[in-house]
């Protein structure tokens, strides 16, 4: 096309765009606009950022819109594709592309002195680990939530620990990919101590050194995939009195090969765990919901609770294990207020479905001095477990009326994030009923 010809037609689509109705809307209305397109995009995809080019290229009254938002490009996204095809990570290679630098250098500007998101992704070249970091080191303070991920672990003290005063940051995320061999001590988290109070601490296949954070404000933690061995994991938990959600989805020892002193969390209201490690040493007054993942057995009875610690527990989901077991039944017996019982990928459903229909005092083991067992359940779900014919549970219907009973072949939600949402979503006045979900 010649120049001429195109540049009549972008004349043209400017002047179309100007006339257009939405054009003429004031700019507040318009940036609301776009910051509701802004929502349909995770914080890290790339494609929110083809949308924020797009936006302020339509034309010149959207442009001064967007960039006259600065909330709109608090989101601070780096994600290094080429990690997997780096094999000498080492050598002196162009830390990062001068696009990038270009588009990390213009958010940083155009998000003016507003709080900024950060999500970086990096590979195993330290060049551009550090290279980022310089870039982005003068404005941590404006910092709300850091989200890192490493191929390897030893690589975060490429990034880590981080410099200056984080008053504003409320959310950490680390996470890697793979573990490391590296002999030295793990960095900490935080340069300064107490510069930051944290709302939310997440580490996937990460252990740094958390000596130095702050834990009279953090309200939720997830330690997942924890691998090897770390014991600090166990004493930063029992130091975090203010916790409100506590997720692990890996074995930490609190007090599996040596005695751990017992220690309180009054304010503990969610807690997902890994095996009974925990319970054993932890005294939740608290709780509302517990999530226990792998129950064999027997090896809940030394993991007894006495019933003046749940006291507020009215959610308990069980992911993997058997489910007729001393230890398991006296935890249903001991906890009359559960409202919701989950049950994920476990055996011997219908043998909890028979002790449920049991009554007074022909419950044996299911009865607590001779009460029903679970008498304030209104909820049974059942997910990707082998369950009795759906007789059964009508059956299990007529001695309880009040019940909703839902289940299904399909698996449960993967994530603890998605199992958070689904037990906070449930209803407890649902209508009662057997249901087949799809």
């Amino acid at each position: 096309m010649p120049i001429t010809r195109h540049l009549a037609r972008c004349h043209t689509l400017a002047i179309h765009n100007r006339e257009a109705p939405v054009s003429k809307l004031p700019m507040e209305l318009l940036s609301e606009i776009f910051h509701i397109g802004l929502e349909e995009y995770d914080p890290d995809d790339h494609h929110a950022i083809k949308y924020l080019s797009t936006i302020s290229s339509i034309c010149s009254n959207w442009r001064g819109t967007a960039l006259g938002t600065p909330s709109l490009w608090r989101c601070i996204i780096y994600m290094d594709y080429d990690h997997d095809h780096d094999p000498h990570p080492n050598t002196k290679n162009p830390a990062i592309p001068r696009h990038t630098q270009d588009r990390l250098f213009a958010y940083l500007s155009r998000s003016k002195n507003c709080g900024i998101l950060l999500h970086l992704r990096f590979g195993a070249n330290p060049l551009r680990i550090q290279a980022i970091k310089r870039i982005l080191s003068p404005h941590l303070p404006r910092c709300l939530s850091i989200s890192l991920g490493f191929k390897f672990e030893p690589n975060m003290k490429d990034f880590l620990p981080l410099q200056g005063n984080l008053c504003r940051l409320t959310e950490f995320t680390c996470m890697s990919i793979y573990f490391g061999v590296d002999a030295r001590p793990p960095p900490p988290v935080f340069a300064e101590p107490g510069t930051a109070s944290l709302r939310k601490l997440i580490l996937d296949y990460s252990r740094p050194s958390l000596d130095r954070i702050n834990v009279q404000d953090l309200r939720d933690v997830r330690l997942m995939q924890v691998c090897n061995s770390w014991p600090e994991g166990a004493t930063f938990i029992s130091r975090c009195h203010s916790l409100t959600t506590l997720v692990i989805t890996d074995n930490i020892p609190f007090s599996t090969d040596q005695p751990f002193t017992p220690f309180v969390l009054p304010n503990l209201i969610y807690l997902d765990t890994m095996g009974f490690a925990l319970l054993r040493v932890a005294h939740t007054p608290n709780l509302q919901t517990l999530v226990l993942t792998d129950i064999n057995g027997d090896d809940f009875r030394d993991a007894f609770i006495p019933l003046s610690s749940w006291p507020a527990l009215t959610a308990l989901c069980v992911i993997g294990g058997n489910l007729i077991s001393e230890g398991f039944i006296s935890l249903l017996g001991q906890n009359p207020g559960i409202r919701r019982l989950i049950l994920s990928a476990c055996v011997d459903i219908y043998g909890i479905v028979e002790l449920l229909m049991k009554d007074d005092d022909k419950g044996g083991a299911a009865n607590n001095h001779g009460a029903t067992l679970l008498p304030a359940l209104r909820l049974l779900r059942l997910c990707h477990s082998w369950t009795p014919h759906a007789s059964g549970f009508h059956t299990l219907l007529a001695h309880r009326p009040t019940l909703r009973i839902d289940y299904s072949a399909m698996c449960g939600p993967i994530s603890a994030d998605e199992l958070k949402v689904m037990v906070e979503e449930l209803r407890e006045d649902d209508e009662p009923g057997v249901y087949q979900r799809v």
